[in-house]
Formats: structure tokens, sequence, C-alpha cells
């Protein structure tokens, strides 16, 4: 016959109790596993497919689909990697760039690009490169330096027990739950990881509010860490001369910026060609010159392809030379020269150069004259004036 022992009932919440906190505390070493990876990403491709479910204002699920390709840049305090998305969703076809500068919209129903430069907008959730829809399947928990902060430091837990750990055979399913804000919504999270790749396959944040429910579902597919980006499918390379152009514009307009060298004589150069031999300013003495500093990874200096290209067809024989001068990636922008068929010269710069003419930003254009002056430095209005006035 069996004896009965009875267990204190202090004692077994205290079990309870110790057994939450170390399910608490090894959640924790995963995330922590998972930051560490995070930390050391040097470039991330995967394809993602975001569902939004929300019980109030949507009868149906609201889908975004598509695949990233992103590389850190620590330096971008906007969102702190350069990247390309391009996917499907209610509006049809898009693509998405951020190359540091700008963010470019590109919708291929309509035919349009906004292009937003998110240095000129408050740096928080409501900045337009970051609230828009299609930025839906940009997960920053992918990539998150600081994943253990973002998740657990910086939120309002009550106590270690808000972390539940379960797992399967292949994943470790993390549990996040967050004491009510003090507008009463209830706030969880779920991340699915995968054991053997500690990569991220699904994460699910939920939101409770009086008595309505939205739900918003990553789920990742494909994931790579490992193989080099191509430029191609980071870098905005097509000039979508056809489509519609727009610039979203701040409240207050940024003040244009005076460079100290127009009224100064050009610094004078002799630089490598892309396709051989050399050019020097002085070999241009007489003529006009617009200096085009450009690079294969700024989105906007794509764009002004074709500006640049009409302005050349059209004041060559009248006596203006475009030069164009870039400083890094010397095969993607052979590549890009020859694909546009660009008319003008191109020169293989470098980091003095782009002192010595105050360029702090990209494209940037410097207008010379034909005594070697610097009449205009990136005052796009003031260079068309000029152009037109002398011609």
């Amino acid at each position: 016959m069996m004896k009965s022992v009875l267990v204190p009932v202090s004692l077994l919440f205290l079990s309870a109790a110790n057994a939450q906190q170390t399910d608490s505390l090894k959640a924790i070493k995963i995330l922590q596993q998972l930051e560490a990876k995070n930390a050391s990403l040097q470039q991330l491709t995967t394809h993602v497919r975001y569902e939004m479910e929300d019980t109030v204002n949507y009868d149906a699920i609201r889908v975004v689909e598509g695949t990233l390709w992103l590389t850190p840049k620590p330096n971008d305090t906007i969102f702190g990697n350069v990247f390309h998305l391009k996917g499907t969703d209610n509006k049809g076809a898009f693509d998405c760039y951020y190359d540091g500068h700008t963010s470019f919209e590109i919708r291929h129903v309509k035919k349009t690009v906004l292009a937003i430069d998110p240095y000129l907008f408050s740096n928080g959730q409501y900045n337009p490169a970051k609230n828009k829809g299609l930025m839906s399947i940009y997960e920053p928990l992918l990539f998150d330096k600081h994943l253990v902060r973002s998740l657990v430091t910086n939120s309002p837990f009550a106590a270690p027990s808000a972390l539940k750990l379960q797992e399967t055979a292949d994943e470790w399913m993390v549990t996040l739950k967050y004491p009510p804000t003090k507008g009463g919504a209830l706030i969880s999270r779920v991340l699915h990881i995968r054991k053997q790749s500690m990569q991220l396959t699904q994460t699910t944040k939920t939101i409770q509010y009086m008595g309505t429910t939205r739900k918003d579902t990553h789920y990742f597919d494909k994931t790579d860490t490992g193989n080099k980006i191509a430029p191609d499918s980071i870098e905005l390379r097509e000039t979508f001369s056809d489509y519609t152009f727009e610039e979203k514009e701040p409240d207050q307009p940024k003040p244009l910026r005076i460079s100290p060298l127009v009224g100064k004589q050009a610094s004078v150069f002799n630089l490598p060609a892309f396709g051989g031999g050399t050019v020097s300013l002085e070999s241009l003495k007489g003529k006009y010159v617009l200096l085009n500093f450009w690079e294969s990874w700024s989105g906007y200096s794509i764009m002004t392809i074709p500006y640049l290209k009409t302005h050349y067809l059209l004041y060559k024989s009248r006596g203006l030379e475009i030069v164009g001068i870039s400083t890094e990636n010397e095969k993607q922008i052979a590549q890009l020269i020859q694909a546009q068929q660009l008319p003008y010269k191109h020169l293989k710069g470098n980091k003095e150069l782009l002192s010595q003419y105050d360029i702090t930003e990209h494209p940037s254009y410097v207008l010379i004259d034909k005594t070697g002056k610097i009449v205009a430095h990136n005052n796009i209005a003031e260079i068309e004036k000029i152009l037109k006035s002398t011609w």
C-alpha cells in the first residue's frame, strides 16, 4: 500500500517559481545567442511574408510578400543599413531602395517614384521613409545587434516570468508577455528560432485592446547570411525615366547650403578615365564644365542620368562638357556607363579631390566657367539659370 505524502503548498509555489525562473534565464540565453549572430552579420538575404490580421479594420488578412537584401552600415542613424525590398502588396509590384541617404519607393503599376530624404524628418516611427505599408516586410529583429535590449531591457517587464520558452526538435519558441500599457493594451511577442542555424523563422506580435486584436506575423524563408550580395541586387541601377518622379518635402524645407568655393578658381586635376587615358581640367579650359560627382550605390545618382544625358546633348555643341567623377566600385561604374550608354567623360577620382571640391553628398554638381572659376555648387536651379543665360 502506497503512503500519501503531504507537500506544503508553499513548496509547490516555490518549485513552480524556480522552474519559471530557469525557463526565463534559458530564454534570455537563447536571445543573447541570436543577438551575437546579428552582431556578426555582414549581409542578409531572405524571403519574407508578412500577414496582418486586424479584427476591427480588416475583413481579411492583409499580406505583403517579397525579398529583402541588406548590408549593415553602422554609421547610418536612420536604419543602420542599406537595403533593397522587392515584392507585392495590395497596390501591386514594388521596389524600395535605401542607399544610406535617400529612400526610393518605386510603384510599377502606377509607374511612380517617390524619393524621401529621411534626414529631413524626425527619426522616429513616423519618419516617412519608415512609415509606409511596403516596409512591413522589413523586420528589424532579423538583424538587431541589441536584440535583448530591444525586447527585454527597454521593455516594462514586471518579472522574469514574462518570458516563456518552448521547444520542438528543430525550433525554440520564445514568448514575451508585457504588462498592460498605460492605455490598457496587452502586447506579446513570439519568436521562432531554428536551432541548427540560429535563424529566425517566424515572429508574431499581438496587441489586444478593448476587445479587439491585431496580429502581425512575419515568416522568413531561404535566409542566407553567408554568400556575398551582388551589387545589382541591392543598388538601384535603373533610371525609371518613364516613371513620374516626386520628392517628399518636409514641413520646413532644408536651407540651401552655399559652398565657400563659389567664386574661386577650381582645383586642377589630371585623372585616369574609364576607357583609358587621362583627362585634366586644364584640357577643358575655354568651355563650361559641369562636374558630376556620383557613385554606383547612390540611388539619386542613377535617377539623374537621364537629366545629364539630355543636358549634354542639348549644350555640347554650344561648349558644355559634363564630366562624371566617382571614387568607388570601378567595376560597377564601368558596367553602368556601358549599360546606360553615357556619352560624356567619366573619371576615377579620389578622396583628396572630394575634399578639394567640398563634396559631402552624392550626387553633387560643380559648374566651372570658361576661365576655370566655380560659378555654382550643388544648386541645380542656379546651374540651369547660368546655362540658359549663357546660351
